[in-house]
């Protein structure tokens, strides 16, 4: 489910798949239900920077998933996928790109 517009605690379903992410705009999933949902909509289901650069169509888009949290000696170590995508100037060069991120907190 999602925590805040854009954030899951859990993977989204078909997160690892690179079709899952070239889906569409679709409207038609409810913002809290794309964690089991299908097809995938960024309109729905992502975040969204704030402010746009001034040649692009559309403000670039993300998803942040929390694939695992392992705790050990007091410390916790997250690990994260991030997918983002921006449509570019013409909004017709559609880019996706996703990244692994880990970060380890201690008390």
């Amino acid at each position: 489910a999602a925590l805040a517009s854009g954030y899951y605690a859990t993977p989204l379903a078909q997160g690892g798949t690179s079709s899952f992410w070239t889906q569409g705009d679709g409207a038609a999933v409810s913002a809290g239900v794309c964690a089991t949902t299908t097809p995938f909509s960024w309109q729905s289901c992502s975040a969204s920077v704030g402010t746009k650069y001034s040649h692009d169509n559309s403000n670039a888009q993300f998803v942040i998933e929390l694939l695992s949290a392992v705790s050990s000696g007091g410390s916790t170590t997250s690990n994260y996928r991030i997918t983002s995508r921006s449509k570019g100037g013409s909004g017709n060069a559609d880019v996706v790109l996703q990244t692994n991120y880990s970060r380890t907190t201690t008390p």
